[in-house]
C-alpha cells in the first residue's frame, strides 16, 4: 500500500500529495465527529431510560385519576368494610 502511494506521488506530483493529505485530514475529522455522535447517542439512551422509568411509575397514578374521574373511589383510600 505504501509502495503504491509512493509510486502515485512520484507519478502525479503535488496533486497526489494534496489528495493523500486531504484524504487523511477528512478521515481524522470523521473519526472525531463519530466519537461525538457516539457520546450523544449514549447520553440520549440514558435520558430515554430515565423517562421510561418515570412513565412506568406514573401509570398507576393515571389509573387512579381515571377511576376518580369516572366516579369511583381511589383504590388507596377506600374504606374497608
Amino acid at each position: 500500500m505504501i509502495d503504491f502511494a509512493l509510486e502515485q506521488i512520484i507519478a502525479y506530483g503535488i496533486f497526489s500529495i494534496a489528495f493523500f493529505w486531504l484524504f487523511a485530514y477528512t478521515n481524522k475529522r470523521n473519526e472525531k465527529r463519530e466519537e461525538i455522535y457516539q457520546h450523544i447517542i449514549k447520553e440520549n439512551q440514558r435520558v430515554i431510560a430515565e423517562q421510561a422509568a418515570s412513565l412506568s411509575m406514573m401509570s398507576g397514578d393515571i389509573r387512579d385519576i381515571k377511576y376518580i374521574i369516572k366516579g369511583g373511589v381511589n383504590r388507596h383510600n377506600r374504606s374497608h368494610s
